[in-house]
């Protein structure tokens, strides 16, 4: 069916790694397959949705020694937009074509060797610095400075630390990387902000047999978002969990951002829910955190 959207497999692999996230992932194939043969794929009962989940874990899981054969295109391929980024930072310090041709080349074939793609380093660099709780800049440069250095880089012009900083100073640089650190920063503030506020809630005297506390209306108020999300987690690991305040605000809060941090929007988060919730049917026992 793929080869009928004249898509390639390298071809599937950079739409992949162009979205963060595996709702976009899954929205973008199937908008190809819908829009170059969707009557194909009805007349051969096709589940779209299903075609496009296969696709995608094949493409995250690699495909053994034709993968391994065709690693250094596909890592070229990966990483064409870095390497263009390297090669200029390079040769404006007066470097000669050659040299950086060779080190850009050993860059991205340790970055290959580490079995990172685009899409990782990205994600690392967002995890770290969209959130002020997390290491910042300072944890991501160490971070790939070490993966690099464990690899065994080692170049004529660039060590393990400097080749680690100008893959920085690309993400730091990249506009729509920034985009979503600046976003994320911005929701785990009010994040932080909601959960100082509710403070006087949770430290209600709690009941160990009482499952069932309703949650405040004024909790309730907040309107629908990761904002209100981790307030009604919180609650809940109060009044269920035998943590402290402090423990259970900053489970709730590590548990929510793992969905900011990697790009999961909310309201597809919810639909999803509902939709499993029509499916299954509603449970006694089910507990909505929406």
């Amino acid at each position: 069916m793929w080869a009928e959207t004249g898509y390639k497999v390298d071809q599937l692999r950079e739409v992949v790694a162009r979205y963060r996230g595996r709702a976009k992932q899954r929205e973008e194939l199937s908008r190809i397959v819908i829009e170059k043969c969707k009557k194909k794929a009805r007349k051969m009962k096709i589940d779209i949705g299903a075609m496009v989940d296969i696709t995608i874990a094949y493409l995250e899981s690699g495909d053994g020694d034709e993968q391994e054969v065709d690693r250094n295109n596909n890592s070229t391929s990966e990483f064409k937009e870095l390497g263009r980024y390297l090669k200029e930072e390079l040769a404006s310090l007066g470097m000669k074509k050659l040299s950086v041709e060779e080190e850009v080349t050993r860059v991205i074939q340790t970055l290959a060797e580490l079995e990172l793609n685009l899409v990782q380093i990205e994600t690392e660099f967002i995890s770290l610095v969209g959130d002020s709780l997390m290491g910042g800049l300072a944890e991501f440069h160490t971070s790939l400075e070490k993966k690099l250095a464990a690899c065994g880089f080692h170049s004529k012009y660039l060590s393990a630390r400097l080749a680690a900083g100008l893959i920085m100073e690309f993400c730091q640089e990249k506009e729509e990387v920034g985009e979503v650190v600046k976003q994320n920063r911005k929701m785990f503030d009010e994040m932080d902000n909601s959960l100082k506020d509710v403070s006087h809630f949770i430290t209600k005297p709690r009941s160990d047999t009482d499952m069932s506390i309703s949650i405040p209306r004024s909790v309730l108020s907040i309107p629908p978002g990761y904002t209100r999300m981790v307030v009604v987690l919180s609650f809940r690991l109060c009044y269920s969990c035998r943590m402290s305040e402090e423990e259970c605000k900053v489970m709730a809060r590590a548990m929510v951002g793992v969905w900011v941090t990697y790009g999961f929007d909310y309201m597809e988060m919810k639909d999803m829910y509902k939709k499993e919730r029509m499916e299954e049917g509603k449970g006694v026992d089910n507990l909505s955190l929406m």
